[in-house]
């Protein structure tokens, strides 16, 4: 890919935004009133309650206090809706995680052991857990008094071991709100962000604030960390502004546990395979004949310094493995002095790249984008961006002349106009999913094709490496390895 600087005006390339309405996606929600509570959440900042695509199916959940005994619920990635006897509701799972108990009405309850689910980070980390939580560091359930001006000083181990800070706290961690309801202190951090995103959706604390260390993306992070009623939040210093607080995976957590499964996506591998060394690919890539489309989706993955300034871009295409002409397009995930930058965009070389403006279609990280390259017959291409989390899409007329002869799934550090050797940006990990290509009219998976994977290397050292294939045979990992 090349990058430019400045979105270009004009182009050859015929672009056609469709606004996707709500309306026609409602039947992906369990009900109407679900759909109008996940778009107000989502207007107060992405992923407030995660993707529809890895939202489970709606369904009939035992609650004695219910019409028939029985209530409509559905699961997202973030938490749980609930139609009770008419109103839309969102249950105390945290709550419920930490004590051990699954409410099956107003005032009964289901004992089990508390879940040795991570509260945060990814999904194998180690802990804390919310056994952990409501075993040995249950003296931070414990209600207390009042601290208002004073800092956030517990600190959580893996295992749960409760211990205190030294150091002094930033502003952040200072206490802020006291919740008389619940008597727990909250930091500036959380208060700040629970008054934006309503406490009926957060609710009152169930612990004390405490920092702990939580592997992300494979990379240890210290985090300040609370449970609330029905969420848990988290905030990363590290993290760039506007992503600070971040709301754990409750729904997913919380399903797991209940139900004996994950509507998570499951873990990156840790068996990074054998890759060829490239410049600046890492991904999978397959050379083949009569190649007339490639898709697949994938979370735009935040980008964190350092390196203070850096380049990252993903993306699916056919061409360009052997040949000088490509057709591709992505996200890409810039950071410069520190600011990060998301954007799509669509290229075909020797065109430079065209950077889609955010009013047409925006990019965040978090957002699940999925896009697809299709020759519609002759030298007629057309390529479609979706942001699956806003519901919009972005439709495009190519007419451009391909060999057909490669198709690709990459993470890249693209060229940058006035910059030599530009650096990778630091993204952490980001997972291809639905890797598919269609060769001689049938549609295959990475596996099915024999693509083989790429590794970015620059000064001797290998930046981004391909994880090991998943077991559907289209779903892959690339982790940056500074």
């Amino acid at each position: 890919m090349r990058r430019v600087v400045a979105i270009a005006g004009t182009c050859a390339l015929l672009l056609s935004l469709y606004g996707v309405d709500r309306a026609e996606a409602a039947a992906t929600f369990a009900s109407l009133a679900f759909q109008q509570q996940w778009q107000r959440g989502e207007a107060i900042t992405p992923n407030f309650w995660g993707p529809l695509a890895t939202a489970r199916d709606s369904q009939q959940e035992p609650y004695k206090d219910a019409p028939s005994g029985q209530r409509l619920v559905q699961y997202f990635d973030k938490g749980r809706m609930e139609l009770t006897n008419g109103s839309v509701t969102n249950g105390l799972l945290a709550t419920e995680m930490i004590q051990g108990q699954v409410q099956t009405g107003d005032t009964t309850f289901e004992h089990r052991p508390s879940p040795a689910i991570p509260i945060a980070g990814d999904p194998d980390n180690p802990g804390p857990t919310y056994a952990a939580l409501g075993g040995k560091a249950k003296t931070l359930l414990v209600a207390s008094p009042a601290q208002v001006g004073t800092a956030t000083q517990a600190i959580v181990s893996v295992a749960g071991d409760v211990s205190v800070s030294t150091t002094n706290a930033a502003a952040p961690a200072i206490i802020a709100v006291y919740d008389d309801a619940t008597r727990h202190n909250v930091p500036k951090a959380f208060a700040e962000y629970r008054a934006t995103a309503g406490l009926q959706t957060i609710g009152y604390a169930r612990s004390e604030p405490f920092f702990t260390t939580v592997k992300v993306a494979g990379t240890p992070r210290q985090v300040m960390a609370q449970v609330f009623e029905r969420r848990v939040l988290t905030y990363t210093a590290t993290n760039p502004t506007g992503f600070q607080v971040e709301m754990g995976n409750v729904g997913q957590h919380y399903s797991q546990w209940r139900y004996g499964s994950s509507n998570a996506a499951p873990p990156p591998p840790t068996n990074p395979v054998t890759a060829a060394p490239t410049l600046n690919w890492s991904g999978y890539a397959v050379d083949t004949k009569n190649v007339t489309a490639v898709h697949a989706a994938w979370i735009v993955p935040s980008v964190i310094a350092p390196p203070a300034t850096g380049y990252a871009a993903t993306w699916v295409g056919i061409g360009g493995s052997a040949t000088e002409d490509l057709i591709q397009a992505g996200t890409e995930q810039d950071i410069e002095d520190g600011v990060p930058t998301y954007y799509a965009w669509v290229e075909a070389l020797p065109d430079s790249a065209l950077g889609v403006s955010p009013r047409r279609l925006p990019a965040h990280p978090g957002d699940l984008f999925s896009v697809t390259i299709t020759n519609m017959g002759g030298n007629e291409w057309s390529a479609t961006l979706e942001n699956r989390t806003t519901g919009q899409h972005l439709s495009l007329t190519i007419t451009y002349q391909s060999c057909e002869c490669s198709a690709e799934w990459i993470e890249e550090v693209p060229e940058v106009d006035g910059v030599d050797n530009p650096a990778l940006a630091n993204f952490g990990a980001v997972t291809f999913i639905e890797a598919t290509a269609t060769v001689g009219g049938t549609v295959r998976t990475v596996a099915d094709l024999g693509a083989g994977p790429l590794a970015l290397k620059q000064r001797g050292k290998i930046i981004a490496q391909p994880q090991a294939l998943r077991a559907d045979r289209e779903s892959f990992t690339v982790t940056y390895t500074p």
